[in-house]
């Protein structure tokens, strides 16, 4: 049998001729049954009736006419019966030749040479055939799908001791024979998974479809049809792609006791799959019939993760994922796998774990002391909590250490932790006490579990420090940062309250007066989330 030809056939042939008959190209699509060789002489050229008309194909004989006569036992074995000329030639001067029962095979260069009795050249013409193969056709489907069809309708009746091979990658899938209608299994892969419709040479329908849709399914599947002898007469290429569903977001703030990853599923398996969620490659649950494991456990050794009842027959694959961490964020994996380790289908979500918004708190110089606050629901054992003023460090709470590190002028009450409160307490509040605080909460192998930043804005007792006044710029008393003038301010006449004068509003950059007013304006503070 002869290998596969590619998709696209063309051959040039070069050949120095006796006369003046130009090459001559013929193109037919593989569908059509027969082709005509054009090779018609002019009345100039004076055949007698003692010629002899070869018509070749490389170093095969295609067809051969002399003494007037069709010499057929000349022929190759190959052109037996497909090849056929006008009676009496040399009187119509038409030395045309039909080729019949086309094959891809057939493309390629003929050459007619027209010799006297004497064996001298007389005409010559060369023919180029060029047989197009069916257009590559595209057929896309979203996995989940039970089957798809891979479509391949002829126009003529074919004979019935032809051969169909299907081949998906170089590998056979299905074969059809007379008599014979079935799933050649290569490795099991496509075992019974194969189906083409009954008397398909008299439906004219070689068309395949290929069921339970696997991810590794998707690529070109290629259908060639070839005669008794072996040789190719039809050949269709088939792209199939198979979509896998599109990424999903799921947003979630810190702090939350669980957050769902949802997958469901339109259509149910058998009970012999094995599905596989997994972060970052890493396997955080894994189901199959008797087995329905988490593979994510949280300090106190209980289960993070946690699949629905009988997911198969509710078709609901999703992920719950519970005691949540920053560092939880990233993209979740689940692969649905047949028992022999095939995929069948796959999907993603994209977790993302917020840090919340800074919160404010506002205060007084000379107030004995502040809360910053930092609560959560989940129960925290065996963490270190750490806060930090700016880059510096003030306060580390440990199992067994809870430390200030500013002359003992902050606190964390070592009662409310269990509860899930880590709020901190900074007494005898300075001006320079102002800015963002940020609460990093680690677990024992040091994976960051929760974050939170607050901005503390300290005010002088008597002093005004005005916000967003203006253009957002702010405005001290003199008697705090005294390189600065400020005219005093004047009352508008016939109205509450004070303003400022013309001359007072000098705008100020925004870092000037954050060291003013002993902080960061509120309009640039951002939390820091790892």
């Amino acid at each position: 049998m002869m290998e596969d030809q590619p998709h696209s056939l063309t051959s040039v042939c070069l050949i120095v001729l006796s006369s003046d008959y130009p090459v001559e190209m013929v193109e037919v699509e593989q569908e059509e049954k027969s082709v005509l060789l054009p090779f018609k002489v002019t009345e100039e050229d004076d055949i007698s009736q003692d010629v002899k008309v070869e018509w070749k194909r490389q170093n095969m004989i295609v067809h051969v006419y002399q003494n007037n006569e069709h010499q057929h036992l000349l022929q190759d074995q190959d052109y037996r019966d497909r090849t056929e000329m006008n009676e009496d030639p040399h009187r119509t001067k038409d030395f045309s030749l039909k080729l019949k029962d086309l094959q891809l095979s057939d493309h390629g260069g003929y050459t007619c040479t027209v010799y006297n009795k004497d064996g001298y050249i007389l005409l010559q013409k060369v023919v180029l055939l060029n047989i197009t193969v069916l257009q590559v056709e595209m057929v896309e489907v979203t996995q989940g799908e039970k089957s798809v069809l891979l479509p391949f309708r002829i126009k003529d009746d074919l004979s019935l001791d032809v051969t169909l091979l299907w081949r998906h990658e170089k590998v056979t899938v299905h074969a059809y024979q007379r008599g014979q209608n079935q799933s050649v299994l290569i490795g099991q892969d496509y075992e019974g998974r194969t189906e083409m419709k009954k008397d398909p040479l008299n439906n004219k329908d070689f068309s395949l479809t290929l069921k339970d849709l696997r991810l590794t399914d998707r690529g070109v599947y290629t259908c060639t049809v070839h005669n008794k002898d072996g040789h190719m007469l039809l050949q269709k290429a088939v792209t199939l792609s198979v979509r896998e569903y599109q990424l999903e977001m799921v947003e979630v703030t810190q702090g939350k006791e669980f957050v769902l990853l949802p997958f469901k599923i339109k259509e149910g398996f058998t009970q012999d799959v094995k599905v596989e969620w997994k972060h970052k490659n890493k396997m955080v649950h894994e189901y199959q019939i008797g087995k329905d494991q988490c593979h994510l456990k949280g300090q106190d050794q209980k289960q993070r993760t946690e699949m629905k009842k009988d997911p198969l027959n509710t078709k609901d694959l999703s992920l719950t994922l519970k005691d949540l961490h920053l560092t939880d964020s990233g993209v979740y994996t689940c692969t649905v796998y047949n028992k022999d380790g095939h995929m069948l289908l796959r999907k993603s979500v994209t977790l993302s774990v917020r840090v919340p918004e800074v919160q404010m708190v506002e205060t007084v110089k000379g107030v004995q002391s502040v809360l910053l606050p930092f609560t959560s629901d989940i129960k925290l054992q065996d963490v270190t909590a750490e806060w930090k003023h700016e880059d510096k460090k003030v306060h580390v709470y440990q199992r067994d250490q809870n430390q200030s590190y500013i002359q003992g002028r902050t606190e964390v009450k070592n009662e409310q932790i269990k509860n899930g409160d880590l709020s901190l307490t900074l007494k005898d509040l300075h001006l320079t006490d102002s800015g963002v605080y940020t609460c990093t909460v680690y677990n024992k192998d040091g994976h960051m579990l929760l974050q939170k930043s607050v901005t503390l804005s300290v005010r002088g007792e008597n002093n005004i420090c005005l916000s967003t006044v203006q253009n957002r710029y702010r405005f001290i008393h003199p008697s705090i940062h005294p390189s600065i003038h400020l005219h005093p301010l004047y009352p508008r006449p016939g109205r509450g309250g004070s303003s400022l004068s013309r001359e007072a509003q000098t705008s100020l950059s925004p870092a000037t007066s954050s060291s003013l007013c002993g902080g960061t304006p509120r309009h640039s503070q951002a939390s820091r989330e790892i």
